[in-house]
């Protein structure tokens, strides 16, 4: 009996194919979310419907303000002001497993006693379809680190988060019991050699992705993954040349379902005119300071449902 090949071809293929990852991001909210503005963040309410993020006047974060936009059909609405944000500088939003809560960083005055320029963990809470005032996060990450920036929540109420000093920048995951958070522990790759930032963790703890300033890459910052064992986490992992570019890669947020990553790039600029000889006119000048690609970072999408992959790699 002559037996076929093809579902042994069929077998090796998909199988080599199961074991790639090099998947293309894509500008999420084109014209919308993503605007000729500077934004970042994407905070997910429980029906995928409301995204939270952050507007910041410039790329070097002033004026950072927490806005949200609603899905219409299959388009992102415009921009509004959350009614929590607007006075002071707040950013990065991350919305607990429940939908009940939003947490999220602020410079605003707080009962602790430390510098007008720190931030502080806030939140606020869902109260009759409405957002409470904002309240301080209490918890031992003020107590064994600067400030706690760019927060992360599991589904089981496990906080990351990141913090730096003048010469180290390094994340932390502080564990949810009795309803508080106790102190707060470096996640173990880690190390003084690196500066490590905005952490994202997945729903499940299966992974954690974020920045990192020192590993080699791609560009001047990329972003990588290390995956939870148990004890311990792995070595990290770059994301490959697909989702990091020559630019700077950042700001990272996981899907609820743990299958999209969301984050934050000003990759694909237009052409500088100085460089190419070319003499910018009026429209062209207007065209490109318009633009979604005016050298400002955008949000951009992409799907990491094979990520697993890199973890035997």
């Amino acid at each position: 009996m002559k037996l076929s090949i093809l579902p042994f071809l069929l077998l090796v293929y998909f199988s080599a194919e199961s074991q790639s990852f090099e998947p293309i991001p894509v500008i999420f909210g084109e014209g919308t979310i993503s605007s000729k503005d500077f934004e970042f963040n994407a905070a997910f309410t429980q029906d995928n419907k409301t995204v939270f993020f952050t507007k910041a006047l410039l790329p070097d974060w002033r004026k950072m303000t927490i806005v949200f936009s609603e899905l219409k059909g299959n388009k992102w609405g415009k921009p509004k002001l959350a009614s929590f944000s607007g006075q002071y500088k707040d950013a990065d939003p991350v919305i607990t497993a429940d939908g009940k809560k939003i947490i999220f960083i602020s410079d605003r005055p707080s009962p602790l006693k430390n510098k007008p320029t720190d931030y502080n963990l806030w939140f606020v809470e869902k109260i009759k379809n409405e957002w409470s005032e904002p309240q301080l996060l209490e918890g031992g990450f003020y107590k064994e680190t600067p400030s706690p920036l760019y927060p992360s929540i599991a589904n089981n109420g496990n906080l990351y988060y990141c913090s730096s000093t003048n010469t180290d920048s390094d994340i932390y995951v502080t564990k949810l019991k009795d309803g508080k958070y106790g102190e707060p522990v470096k996640l173990d790759f880690n190390s003084p050699l690196h500066r490590d930032i905005d952490p994202a963790v997945a729903p499940d703890e299966s992974f954690i992705i974020f920045t990192s300033l020192t590993r080699k890459g791609y560009g001047a910052a990329d972003l990588w993954i290390s995956f939870n064992l148990g004890e311990k986490w792995s070595e990290p992992v770059n994301l490959g040349k697909t989702i990091n570019s020559f630019d700077k890669e950042g700001q990272a947020a996981i899907s609820r379902n743990g299958k999209k990553l969301y984050f934050t790039s000003s990759r694909n600029k237009l052409s500088n005119f100085s460089e190419s000889g070319k003499k910018m006119n009026q429209k062209v000048f207007k065209d490109e300071f318009n633009s979604i690609f005016n050298g400002l970072p955008n949000i951009w999408e992409v799907d990491i449902s094979t990520i697993h992959a890199l973890k035997s790699n």
